[in-house]
């Protein structure tokens, strides 16, 4: 199985590391119908693969994931990179010196034996387990460490959108103000586009197009409407 090169800031470790853990739990599928310690570590696997699988999706989600988080990732996936070549190695190794010794179809009863001892049995298992979770437990705090960082980009953000609402609504309550009789005390009227009088701030269909005169009533304005030029309408 082709294995991806590493490379920082790319999935391809964490691809690589996932590839090795399926060709191993592959393996491993062929001896499970005799063994439980072989059963409960195929059972290991497949949580070690689904952490990754969340890492990765959760890595691809996520946005400006600074270069110091990558290389940490990076370093605790060659780990794991390195824990699970050794037992493919091993698995390998055992193939080549018995499978053409013996053909295929006897090697494959002979694996499902002895694959508990091939992988070291107990004591290197357990040493394997716990390496593999300790380079989880560095992948989780890192985890956490970028959603941290990016609850404070989103709290850094509401911030920054409060005082932008903040600053319009202030412009929208100063707005009435500005709007009052000019100078004279002559009062502004609104009118829609039929040329009819409509109370300003009242509530108006989307539709009707308001027309709004904010100055005093002049012989050249045609949509003001006082005593004085009413006989221009």
């Amino acid at each position: 199985m082709t294995v991806v090169a590493f490379s920082i800031g790319s999935f391809g470790d964490i691809i690589a590391v996932l590839q090795l853990a399926w060709d191993i739990r592959k393996s491993l599928s062929e001896a499970s119908e005799y063994s439980d310690e072989i059963n409960a570590l195929i059972g290991d696997i497949d949580s070690f693969t689904h952490v990754l699988q969340t890492t990765k999706e959760r890595l691809t989600n996520a946005t400006n994931v600074p270069p110091s988080l990558h290389r940490g990732l990076s370093h605790a996936l060659k780990n794991c990179r390195v824990v699970l070549e050794r037992v493919q190695n091993k698995i390998r190794q055992h193939r080549r010196d018995n499978d053409g010794k013996y053909g295929a179809r006897v090697y494959k009863a002979l694996w499902a034996v002895c694959a508990w001892n091939v992988l070291g049995g107990k004591a290197d298992v357990e040493a394997l387990k716990r390496r593999l979770a300790e380079q989880l437990a560095v992948i989780d705090t890192l985890l956490s460490v970028l959603n941290s960082s990016a609850l404070e980009a989103i709290d850094r953000r509401a911030q920054a959108d409060g005082l932008v609402l903040t600053r319009i609504l202030a412009c929208v309550e100063s707005f009435p103000s500005l709007i009052k009789y000019d100078v004279t005390d002559v009062p502004f009227r609104f009118f829609n586009a039929e040329g009819e009088a409509l109370q300003p701030f009242r509530n108006l269909a989307w539709p009707v197009r308001c027309l709004s005169i904010l100055s005093r009533p002049s012989r050249d304005n045609p949509f003001c409407s006082t005593s004085k030029y009413s006989s221009r309408r």
